[in-house]
């Protein structure tokens, strides 16, 4: 496979979904974070879209949610059906690499919304974790 350069920029990032559920948090409460992700392509625009979905949950119990948000990063790519390959289907293909870079990227961004939404609620100082992209469990689970 040749090596092939990509221009990509941010097209924009939407902040698509956030509830913060009536619930008591306490100083010392444990919470986990479920953290989802979900590539997308865009042909007509040009773009790669990353969908992130985090559920904050109580760690003492799991069907506890106190609060999810969903964001989705747009990445446009310079010449993207001559720099990206297809599948039998006609699909582009998102190269591994490339998507867990820009899922790197989408829950860093994410980090910052979650900050900002979160603050002077019960929950700021819920802070999403660094979160190796390598470690992410594929799942079934569709956010869009």
């Amino acid at each position: 496979m040749e090596n092939k350069t990509l221009n990509i920029k941010i097209h924009g990032v939407e902040l698509i979904e956030k509830l913060i559920y009536k619930t008591q948090i306490k100083e010392g409460d444990v919470l986990n974070f479920e953290v989802t992700t979900q590539s997308s392509t865009d042909i007509a625009n040009s773009l790669i879209v990353i969908f992130i979905e985090v559920v904050i949950k109580r760690a003492d119990d799991q069907n506890a949610q106190v609060a999810t948000m969903m964001i989705g990063c747009g990445f446009y790519v310079e010449n993207f059906e001559s720099s990206l390959e297809k599948n039998d289907k006609g699909e582009i293909i998102i190269p591994a690499d490339l998507e867990n870079w820009l899922k790197g990227l989408s829950i860093s961004t994410m980090r910052g919304i979650m900050f900002s939404e979160l603050r002077g609620t019960q929950l700021d100082k819920a802070i999403l974790p660094i979160i190796m992209v390598d470690t992410l469990v594929p799942t079934e689970k569709k956010l869009i």
